[in-house]
């Protein structure tokens, strides 16, 4: 008989103190929100918010930028000269000899044709991986999110029908306990409901943990602080797949990342293998000067045409390195599943 009393005494106790954390948590819980939050609704807001995406976002920003200054002409120099004649200060023999002079003038590099449009086919590439990349990365979230909400749906879910059933339960204790009472039941079936009573009250506070977790996880995707009202989810619904497994896999062929990415790679190093070929041919400058002397002197007008030779051990290496970049980007294209018999 003691061992029964301290059992009940015990699950009493656990009963007591659990039951209004449990109200505690909902009443919070209540307070804090008011309405579910839609699957969709989060989703757009985890690509406008998720740090992940927004600097996948970013980069592909920049990268779009690269092309055109990759194609442009080099910078424009700008020159000023000043020639001094018997003496080293400045202006000596200006106004007594015709070889001193105050030049201004410019000076423009020209690299060979078709050099800078293969420059920015390259970047343009880079900026397709990236965009490929950023494409990837998203639906890498929107999957987490997606994941995270059904769980969170599913375990709110669960805290709901063990609360219910928790209120039943204790409606059979209180009805156990009063025919006790009167003599017309027993000691055990009261234990018992008692016993059931605890163990839903820990389940419930265990999903209470997982919940909090899941939610934890979800407001970090969408970038929510920790502390903000906690989300609260539609009913999990059973929807049909409208889709075959042949057209399934024919939408993975045509929008899968990686394939996207390897096409892109290997585009690129394509066009950085035909610049590391036109890199032997030379480069041109063109400098313009208009040198001023003193007025009883004539002026002088000078345009200069020089040539910039590369350096064929340098550009060989080049050509090497981009070569095996090359053949490197068709292998691991050829490793991918791209709707032709490989995979």
């Amino acid at each position: 008989m003691k061992t029964i009393d301290s059992l009940r005494i015990v699950a009493f106790a656990c009963a007591f103190i659990g039951a209004p954390v449990i109200r505690a948590q909902q009443q919070q819980m209540q307070h804090q929100v008011s309405a579910t939050t839609p699957l969709s609704s989060l989703i757009e807001e985890a690509k406008s918010a998720n740090p992940q995406v927004l600097a996948l976002t970013h980069a592909y920003k920049a990268a779009l930028n690269v092309p055109k200054r990759a194609g442009a002409l080099p910078d424009t120099q700008l020159l000023v000269q000043q020639l001094s004649v018997g003496s080293p200060r400045p202006f000596a023999g200006y106004t007594n000899s015709d070889f001193a002079y105050i030049g201004i003038g410019a000076s423009q590099e020209f690299p060979y044709p078709g050099k800078r449009k293969l420059k920015a086919e390259v970047a343009s590439r880079e900026a397709d991986a990236l965009q490929a990349k950023t494409e990837s990365g998203t639906r890498d979230i929107v999957g987490q999110v997606k994941a995270a909400y059904f769980r969170l749906s599913y375990m709110q879910e669960a805290v709901r029908v063990l609360e219910h059933h928790d209120q039943v339960l204790g409606e059979m204790q209180q009805i156990a306990e009063s025919r006790y009472r009167v003599g017309q039941g027993n000691q055990q079936e009261v234990l018992k409901a008692q016993l059931q009573h605890t163990k839903i009250l820990q389940e419930i506070a265990m999903s209470r943990r997982d919940e909090g977790q899941l939610e934890s996880q979800l407001k970090q995707l969408l970038g929510r602080p920790q502390d903000s009202l906690d989300i609260v989810t539609d009913p999990l619904t059973e929807r049909p797949l409208p889709y075959t497994s042949g057209q399934l896999f024919q939408m993975a062929q045509e929008q899968n990342s990686d394939v996207r990415i390897g096409k892109a790679m290997l585009s690129q190093a394509q066009s950085q293998t035909a610049l590391a070929h036109k890199e032997f041919l030379p480069d041109f400058s063109l400098q313009y000067m208009y040198q001023n002397t003193d007025r009883k002197f004539r002026d002088y007008y000078m345009l200069t045409f020089s040539m910039t030779l590369p350096n064929r051990g340098r550009r060989r290496a080049e050509l090497a390195e981009a070569q095996e970049k090359q053949q490197g980007a068709e292998q691991d294209r050829i490793g991918q599943p791209d709707g032709r018999g490989r995979r």
